[in-house]
């Protein structure tokens, strides 16, 4: 199925993705990897059923959390991406997840906790984030 993926042939990933899950339904990597390959046909009902999927079962995974983020970033949803940002970030520090849910509070125009997130991801080492700092913060 990667393999179909790395040929950018996802209806033929799915296939596989699709027998995989039914030898075992319990998989919560085949879930984010056949949404994965939904996503990358526009097929964001079937993605974002797949991310819930893997997320039910497997809730310890940020990865997981911060993909449906994006999702809901691409959507229109910031409310939503911050709370999956903030799930992921309990579960696991991350530079870019900061810096992402920084432009999240952005585009909902809560500045000031966004400069927070800026300058947390400026602290982990993120570029992106100084950047961010620098033409959004003024300090």
């Amino acid at each position: 199925a990667q393999g179909y993926e790395g040929m950018e042939d996802y209806q033929s990933s799915i296939q596989i993705y699709d027998l995989l899950v039914k030898r075992d339904s319990t998989s919560d990597n085949v879930y984010y990897a056949r949404s994965d390959a939904y996503w990358s046909l526009a097929m964001t009902n079937a993605a974002r059923r797949d991310i819930e999927k893997a997320i039910e079962l497997n809730p310890q995974n940020a990865l997981y959390y911060d993909y449906r983020a994006y999702m809901k970033e691409e959507a229109g949803d910031y409310t939503g991406a911050i709370e999956d940002f903030t799930t992921s970030l309990n579960l696991e520090q991350d530079p870019n997840i900061y810096f992402r849910r920084g432009l999240a509070k952005i585009n909902i125009s809560n500045k000031f906790d966004a400069c927070k997130d800026f300058k947390k991801a400026e602290e982990l080492g993120s570029e992106e984030a100084k950047e961010a700092l620098t033409e959004h913060c003024k300090l």
